[in-house]
């Protein structure tokens, strides 16, 4: 096996590094891995590749585990797998978005690490998306931009119920000397997340397919957004959330009550 490391010259972000290590792979299948993930199970790999030739996928999806590293200490991983509730299923079958009974827009998932894609299905992907979005170092939320295209582009997808991968929370000794910087740096984080969260908003209204159903989904996670009044306090984030909003105003195919309440949101923060 060859391990071939690439470094960014400046910071781009992870949704800019992902896209380039795709992009510079030679495989027909990835996966896309943080420094927070661990595959450990001896037949994932081989499991994974006999499913995507076997049945011609572009997309497979298996069962993930949340883990603290206190719980890593001294135990075999077989143990691990064997003992630690399933966190996440996938729901593939769904796509990202999908339509409830009562005529409804649910978002099914929003992460793509428990996912092993056809790497064409990526490349393709990874085109859809413009320079302008693709450089805005985009630390968070970039995977419901990713799964989004991903999921859309994908002809045949498929979950298996194993569980391949493990997303391990790391846990440290905090002194109280360094709890307020920590507090602030979760401030930050947040904020970060909430800017990247409007960017996504934005690319669902401008950059996806001009029909009915792409826009109640930006609807969707625009109400997700604004109802929340998340990073309210923060003037630069809120008045770009703002001028977003001020979009969804002038488009026929947002829904009324969608529209009342950005006006109310708009409002509320003069």
């Amino acid at each position: 096996m060859v391990i071939t490391v690439y470094q960014n010259k400046e910071t781009k972000g992870t949704l800019y590094s992902k896209s380039l290590g795709v992009k510079y792979s030679k495989g027909k299948y990835v996966l896309v891995s943080d420094q927070d993930d661990l595959y450990t199970q001896e037949d994932a790999f081989s499991t994974m590749y006999y499913h995507l030739e076997k049945d011609n996928l572009d997309i497979l999806g298996f069962a993930t585990i949340f883990v603290q590293t206190i719980n890593l200490r001294n135990r075999p991983y077989s143990y691990i797998f064997q003992n630690t509730p399933i966190y996440h299923q996938p729901y593939i079958s769904y796509r990202m978005y999908y339509t409830t009974a009562n005529n409804t827009i649910k978002r099914a998932g929003d992460v793509i690490w428990n996912y092993i894609y056809k790497r064409d299905v990526f490349m393709e992907s990874i085109s859809q998306i413009d320079d302008k979005i693709m450089n805005t170092r985009m630390n968070c939320h970039e995977d419901f931009l990713l799964f989004f295209l991903l999921t859309r582009n994908a002809k045949s997808l498929k979950n298996i119920k194993r569980i391949f991968y493990a997303h391990i929370y790391w846990i440290n000794s905090t002194k109280s000397s360094i709890l307020f910087a920590k507090k602030e740096k979760e401030i930050v984080k947040r904020d970060y997340k909430c800017l990247s969260y409007i960017n996504y908003i934005e690319f669902l209204l401008y950059k996806t397919k001009n029909t009915i159903k792409d826009k109640r989904i930006a609807s969707y996670e625009l109400n997700n957004w604004y109802l929340n009044h998340e990073c309210i306090n923060n003037t630069f984030i809120q008045e770009r959330a703002k001028n977003v909003c001020k979009l969804f105003l002038d488009n026929e195919y947002i829904e009324k009550d969608v529209k009342e309440n950005i006006s109310l949101f708009l409002n509320s923060t003069k």
